[in-house]
């Protein structure tokens, strides 16, 4: 990655950290696609449920989670964010049963 798309990526993250909607759009591209890929990833992501996630109403219990963002970039702005994580990860920690037909086994209630 150029020292200028580094830059842009740091600009991005800054905003989203700041909360800063004008800020974060000005580093996407038009064409910006975002995907949210509930699958496995590389890094690790830690805080505390408290706000309400697909449903769920917050329960503030702690959350760590492996993820990995894929970036894609076009004419110097970003076109696409990826996240990949263990969404069934997530959810057993925040205090929900992501398969329900799995929580009577013996195995589980032991974990």
């Amino acid at each position: 990655m150029s020292q200028e798309l580094a830059a842009l990526v740091r600009r991005h993250v800054e905003a989203e950290n700041a909360q800063n909607l004008e800020a974060t759009l000005a580093t996407l591209h038009p064409e910006c696609r975002f995907e949210d890929h509930a699958t496995l990833g590389e890094a690790t992501w830690r805080g505390h449920h408290v706000g309400p996630f697909l449903g769920i109403a917050p329960t503030k219990r702690p959350v760590i989670i492996p993820f990995v963002v894929v970036l894609g970039f076009r004419d110097g702005l970003m076109q696409s964010e990826g996240f990949h994580y263990d969404l069934a990860s997530l959810l057993r920690q925040i205090g929900s049963e992501p398969i329900p037909a799995l929580s009577g086994m013996t195995y589980r209630t032991a974990a």
